[in-house]
């Protein structure tokens, strides 16, 4: 069975290959903010065994091999060698810690027809009909290229689509909850929005609309953090879950995808640190608000206000 989006990320480590590996994103129907430019959070995902991690150009590849720039790490090693190894490609399962693909091409054309190949075929399972095959990659070399972090080269628009696992755990976290309890309350937001920041939930009168990763019920009840669309920020959702989690004698009792265990089939068996998170603004919203949503969709607005 193939990959989910969600269990597939691109990295790059110049501004060329990052566009690249955005248009390879693109093509699979992989969220652009599964692209990132940095060699340490993609070092953590490679080893958690728990993304594909796509190593798009070959700074990228250079780097997750060989990091002769000796840029900082999650295990702390001195630069020169790494714990990983290119997997078979292409695949459409997880190739476990430690393994990485490569889409690093001979120039930018070869690299970019790579990516989206290995992109579209780790969550389809096939190629895209019509491109069967693509140019081989170049093997790593020792060399030191590129920046260990690199920024989206994204226009100003606002953020939509789904989060990664370690991302929900880091907005728990940057909302105040405990860390130890950050893989759990992932999970949730996995069975409970899908890692859509911007889901609303669909006919149901306002008192029982669900807004956002964590489903807020209702969308005003925890005012001090927004409401109903503000609640589609994933800065405010997480505040506004941490006080739900606090306000039932710090536990997920009061979830119905906790009781009923459906959070368990998006835990994964070694669940990644949080990542870093910055506060995004309002997702673009999927569905529509009901009957008594007190205010309007602002898109990339941030703040409570």
């Amino acid at each position: 069975m193939p990959l989910t989006t969600a269990q597939v990320h691109l990295y790059a480590a110049t501004t060329v290959d990052y566009q690249l590996a955005l248009g390879a994103a693109a093509v699979a129907g992989i969220p652009a903010a599964n692209v990132s430019g940095d060699f340490y959070q993609a070092w953590q995902e490679i080893a958690s065994g728990n993304f594909l991690v796509i190593a798009v150009g070959g700074a990228a590849n250079d780097a997750l091999y060989f990091n002769a720039c000796g840029w900082s790490n999650p295990a702390g090693q001195a630069g020169g060698t790494t714990p990983f190894f290119t997997s078979a490609s292409p695949t459409a399962a997880l190739p476990g810690a430690n393994y990485y693909e490569n889409a690093g091409g001979a120039d930018r054309i070869q690299t970019g027809e790579i990516a989206a190949a290995l992109a579209y075929y780790a969550v389809n399972g096939q190629f895209l009909t019509g491109y069967s095959t693509y140019p081989p990659a170049a093997a790593p070399e020792s060399l030191c290229s590129g920046s260990p972090t690199v920024a989206c080269p994204c226009s100003a628009t606002p953020p939509s689509g789904t989060i990664t696992f370690a991302q929900a755990e880091g907005y728990w976290v940057a909302g105040g909850g405990p860390a130890a309890e950050a893989a759990t309350a992932a999970a949730i937001t996995g069975a409970e929005s899908s890692f859509q920041p911007g889901a609303i939930q669909p006919s149901q009168p306002y008192i029982t609309t669900g807004w956002g990763l964590w489903q807020i019920t209702p969308g005003d009840s925890e005012p001090q953090f927004g409401e109903d669309y503000q609640m589609l920020d994933p800065f405010n959702n997480a505040e506004a879950a941490v006080a739900k989690y606090e306000g039932a004698n710090n536990t997920f009792q009061p979830r119905t995808t906790y009781n009923d265990g459906a959070y368990l089939q998006f835990l994964p068996p070694n669940p990644p640190p949080p990542a870093q998170v910055s506060d995004p603004g309002q997702y673009v919203p999927i569905g529509s608000g009901p009957a008594g949503t007190h205010n309007t969709s602002q898109p990339g607005k941030t703040g409570n206000g």
